[in-house]
């Protein structure tokens, strides 16, 4: 596979899952949750325009751009981040949602999981090694996004809430 065919597959890919996480968002009751699948819808369209930008570099003189990454949103590496996870109030009732929530979370694991999978085997068929180095970025950020939801997904079901508790 040459480059400018896998990162337009990996243009694809990224907007499959900025989709996904938009209308998560949408969907979600719970104000928290819908911050968190908003997050990560940004950071994926992130990942577009920073695919989009190599693409164009590439496809116009056939080098690889990675300047560009300084500008990529990225998966938090402290999920505790304030914005993401706010402490709620000892008082504070179990979403309405929780299960819908669940199950929501459970498919974002899996699509990170197979973005994962997806960009190892980009990583292989690239015989570029700049261009592995994105792919292999790229698998970096979705494993992140990964931890994320696992945390968010750990917390909703033994607490009842998106919230982390204080500690």
């Amino acid at each position: 596979m040459d480059a400018a065919e896998a990162l337009v597959t990996a243009i694809e890919k990224e907007k499959t899952s900025y989709s996904f996480y938009s209308n998560a968002a949408q969907k979600c009751h719970d104000d928290t949750g819908k911050r968190v699948f908003a997050s990560l819808a940004d950071i994926e369209l992130g990942h577009v325009r920073y695919l989009e930008s190599l693409y164009s570099g590439l496809t116009s003189d056939g080098v690889w751009r990675l300047s560009a990454a300084e500008a990529v949103p990225t998966c938090p590496a402290d999920i505790s981040r304030p914005d993401l996870f706010p402490c709620a109030p000892e008082h504070e009732q179990r979403c309405e949602t929780v299960e819908d929530d669940l199950a929501v979370l459970d498919d974002a694991i899996r699509r990170e999981l197979n973005a994962q999978d997806f960009y190892r085997d980009l990583a292989e068929k690239v015989e570029d090694p700049t261009g592995r180095s994105v792919f292999e970025y790229l698998i970096d950020e979705e494993a992140g996004h990964q931890r994320t939801l696992r945390e968010a997904r750990k917390h909703l079901a033994e607490i009842g809430t998106w919230h982390r508790s204080g500690g």
